[in-house]
C-alpha cells in the first residue's frame, strides 16, 4: 500500500526537539506501507530527502524561503495570531499545499492520503482531491483543529466539506471525537485512535551521558509548549503553595513558547527562582534522561480562554513508559488512559490547590505497583500497535471506498 501523509508539523531531524508524533507514526507504518510525507518547508531544509525509509517532500509557501512564517516557530495557530506576515501567507500556504499534493499524485499512484489536522491539511486535501474516486482519505483530528472549526463562523460548513471528501476520521481521544461528531453530523466512519509511544526506547533507563539535569535531588518535570492551554501558570501556583507547606521539590520546565517571559516574571514574583529552572526545548535523547531522572511528571493542562484544551499530550505516554509518577489534569483526552489511583493521579483543571495536593501524594508515593500499571498502559500504546491499528483502519477505508464510490 502506498500512503501519503500530509501534515503541518514535522521534525526537520530526528533529534531537533520539535513534536515528532507524525514522524513516529510514519516510521512505524513503513513496516507495512510505502510512506511519503508532505510537510511545509522550513528555511535551510531540503525540499526532498529521505529520513530512514520515509520520503519527505517539503513544499515552499513563500519566496524567498526565509520569509516563511506560518509553520514551525511557536506553532501554526500562535504564529498566525502573532505575525501579520503569517496571516498573509495562510491562503498562499493552502494553495501551495494543494499544488504540491496534486503534483505528487501525478508522479505516483497512492492508495490513500492520511491528513493530520482538519485545517489546513485535510481542508487543503479535500479541495485538491475534488471528486477523485480512486484515492481514500483518512483524517486524523488532534484537538486544536476541531476547536478552531467549532469557533469559526464557517467552521461547520468547512467541516462538512472535509467530511464529504473523507472516508474515515481518527480523533486522538473521545473528547476530540465528540467535538468532531458535533461538527460533521453522521458523516463518515469515526474511530478513536490515540497517538503512540516508542515504548522500548522510553522504558529502558538510558546509559550515563553528558546531559546535565537542572537539580541534584528530586524534581518535578513539565514538558510542553509555553501556551495557556498547557496550564503551567497553575503548576507554578501549586508550587508556590507547596513551598508554603515546606514541601521541597524543584521544577524543570522543558519547552518554549510565547508565554515564557510572563511565566518567568511570575516565578520571580512568587520567589520561586531557586525552585524553577527553564531549560528550553530539549532533544529526544535528553528527554530520556529527564524522564528517568525526575521524581514526578506534571501535565497541568486546562481549558484556555478560547475554550481549547489538549487532545492527548504525547508526553503522557512517554512518561508512563518510563514508569514515572504522573499527575495530570482531568481534561481532554488525558482521562482516556490515566486512571486515578491506578497508574497516576488526576487533578481538577485549573485548581492549583487540588494540583498541589496530588503532587504531594505523588512525591510521597513509594509503591512500585503504580509504576508497573503505568508501563502496562503505555505498552498498549506502543507505535507498533498503533501503526497496526492505522493499517487496519486504512484497509477499512479502502474497502468502503471500493464499495460506495467505485474506482476510476
Amino acid at each position: 500500500m502506498k500512503v501519503l501523509i500530509a501534515t503541518s508539523t514535522f521534525p526537520l531531524s530526528e533529534n531537533d526537539g520539535r513534536p515528532r508524533f507524525v514522524y513516529d507514526l510514519a516510521r512505524a507504518l513503513a513496516q507495512w506501507c510505502r510512506v511519503t510525507v508532505l510537510a511545509p518547508h522550513h528555511p535551510g531544509a531540503p525540499h526532498e530527502e529521505f529520513l530512514g525509509p520515509l520520503k519527505i517532500v517539503r513544499f515552499q509557501y513563500s519566496w524567498p524561503a526565509r520569509t516563511q512564517r506560518l509553520a514551525y516557530g511557536f506553532g501554526m495557530r500562535e504564529n498566525f495570531r502573532r505575525s501579520r506576515l503569517a496571516k498573509v501567507q495562510a491562503p498562499v500556504y493552502l494553495a501551495a499545499f494543494g499544488y504540491a499534493l496534486r503534483k505528487l499524485l501525478r508522479r505516483d499512484r497512492f492508495h490513500l492520503i492520511n491528513s493530520h489536522w482538519l485545517v489546513p491539511q485535510a481542508l487543503g486535501a479535500a479541495l485538491a482531491l475534488g471528486r477523485r474516486t480512486s484515492l481514500a482519505h483518512v483524517v486524523t483530528a488532534h484537538a486544536g483543529d476541531v476547536h478552531l472549526l467549532e469557533k469559526m463562523n464557517l467552521g461547520r460548513p468547512l467541516a462538512r466539506l472535509i467530511a464529504a471528501r473523507t472516508d474515515m476520521f481518527l480523533p486522538v481521544s473521545r473528547h476530540v471525537g465528540r467535538g468532531l461528531r458535533n461538527l460533521v453530523g453522521t458523516g463518515p466512519a469515526l474511530a478513536v485512535q490515540p497517538m503512540g509511544v516508542d515504548y522500548d526506547r522510553f522504558s529502558v533507563t538510558p546509559e550515563p551521558s553528558p546531559v546535565d539535569l537542572p537539580f541534584n535531588g528530586d524534581f518535578m518535570l513539565f514538558i510542553g509548549r509555553l501556551v495557556e492551554k498547557k496550564g503551567l501558570i497553575c503548576l507554578l501556583q501549586a508550587l508556590h503553595l507547596l513551598k508554603r507547606q515546606e514541601v521541597k521539590a524543584g521544577l524543570a520546565v522543558a519547552g518554549d513558547g510565547i508565554l515564557q517571559e510572563p511565566l518567568r516574571k511570575r516565578v520571580k514574583q512568587w520567589g520561586l527562582q531557586d525552585r524553577v529552572k527553564f531549560v528550553g526545548r530539549i532533544g529526544h535523547e535528553a528527554l530520556l534522561h529527564y524522564l528517568h531522572g525526575c521524581k514526578v511528571v506534571v501535565i497541568p493542562s486546562i481549558v484556555d480562554g478560547r475554550g481549547e484544551t489538549d487532545g492527548m499530550p504525547t508526553v503522557l505516554a512517554e512518561a508512563m513508559s518510563a514508569g514515572c509518577r504522573v499527575v495530570a489534569s482531568r481534561v481532554g483526552g488525558i482521562p482516556d488512559i490515566l486512571v486515578e489511583g491506578y497508574n497516576g493521579w488526576l487533578a481538577r483543571p485549573g485548581d492549583a490547590q487540588d494540583l498541589a495536593d496530588k503532587i504531594r501524594l505523588a512525591l510521597g508515593h513509594d509503591q512500585p505497583d503504580m509504576a508497573e500499571h503505568a508501563r502496562r498502559t503505555a505498552r498498549d500504546l506502543d507505535w507498533r500497535r498503533i501503526a497496526r491499528n492505522y493499517r487496519n483502519h486504512f484497509h477499512v477505508a479502502l474497502d468502503n471506498r471500493r464499495k460506495t464510490r467505485g474506482w476510476r
